[in-house]
């Protein structure tokens, strides 16, 4: 539970403890000379939300569907499920 009066305090402690976060992660960056990493160290706290995001959806998936897994289809599955299909078709005109 917040306290009366500490919402001020907490807006600035988000912002300020994000700002300083981006800003050591671009410090980082610079001293390694790494400057594509810098595109990343800014959008980290967006990639958070993001997070924040697909953990409320699998908590809701989990009570609401507990045996379903939502699977994404990569290059390697299609490839995989079109050459079982023609092996399948093979096997079926080689039985004629």
């Amino acid at each position: 539970m917040m306290q009366s009066g500490s919402g001020g305090l907490n807006i600035f402690n988000f912002f300020v403890g994000n700002f300083l976060l981006v800003y050591l992660n671009i410090t980082a960056a610079m001293q390694s000379k790494q400057y594509n990493l810098i595109p990343a160290a800014i959008t980290t706290p967006f990639y958070w939300v993001l997070m924040s995001i697909a953990s409320i959806v699998a908590v809701y998936d989990l009570i609401k569907k507990p045996f379903h897994w939502q699977k994404t289809a990569h290059g390697l599955i299609l490839q995989r499920e079109s050459t079982s299909i023609m092996a399948t078709e093979t096997q079926l005109w080689q039985r004629v």
